[in-house]
């Protein structure tokens, strides 16, 4: 599931399934934080994926501008809070 929230965000159609309009800084958080909880759960599943990383940090690269780095560490936060819960 959470590629799928991952492409909604990343592909701008949050209009088109319903959701509230959103910035293009508010897109970019929720693509980045989506996508990393995929890589996540693929990690847990199949074991670590270079690819995946890459393109995680590709993300932050080209990162729009607007974006509030204090922000996205605090979901960069919220990540390592809920990877632990799901570690233990």
């Amino acid at each position: 599931m959470p590629f799928r929230f991952y492409c909604v965000f990343e592909h701008h159609l949050c209009e088109a399934v319903g959701l509230a309009a959103m910035t293009s800084v508010e897109t970019f958080y929720n693509a980045f934080y989506w996508f990393k909880t995929f890589v996540r759960q693929y990690t847990a599943l199949h074991g670590p994926n270079a690819g995946l990383e890459q393109q995680a940090y590709q993300m932050l690269e080209h990162a729009p501008e607007g974006t509030d780095w204090d922000q996205l560490r605090a979901v960069c936060e919220q990540l390592e809070r809920e990877e632990t819960l799901h570690t233990r």
